[in-house]
């Protein structure tokens, strides 16, 4: 299963004025926050200092999940994402495309 990462930004002036309605929807928001992680759906989620923009960590879950995560914070949070490969892979993908150029050198 793949593992993905994004940033995210926070619109805060999409909550309206209320701020009885305001509290209800931060509230709602940080159970859902919560319910991702414990379905361990979600590994981490961390804000800038400014408050309103930050970055996450999924675990390592399908597409399908990935979408529904990002779909269940809009559409007050907006989010970029990406998929993600271990640093192992990588490295081991290069030193075999290297060994092939110097195969195809010859």
């Amino acid at each position: 299963m793949p593992t993905y990462w994004g940033t995210w930004v926070y619109h805060p002036e999409m909550l309206g004025p209320d701020l009885g309605m305001q509290l209800k929807l931060y509230e709602a928001f940080l159970a859902q926050h919560k319910a991702q992680v414990q379905a361990g759906l979600v590994k981490e989620v961390h804000a800038n200092l400014d408050g309103v923009t930050g970055y996450y960590v999924s675990a390592d879950i399908s597409h399908e999940k990935m979408q529904m995560v990002l779909q269940q914070w809009a559409p007050f949070v907006t989010c970029t994402c990406h998929q993600a490969t271990p640093l192992t892979t990588a490295i081991s993908n290069f030193i075999e495309i290297t060994k092939q150029r110097i195969a195809m050198m010859k």
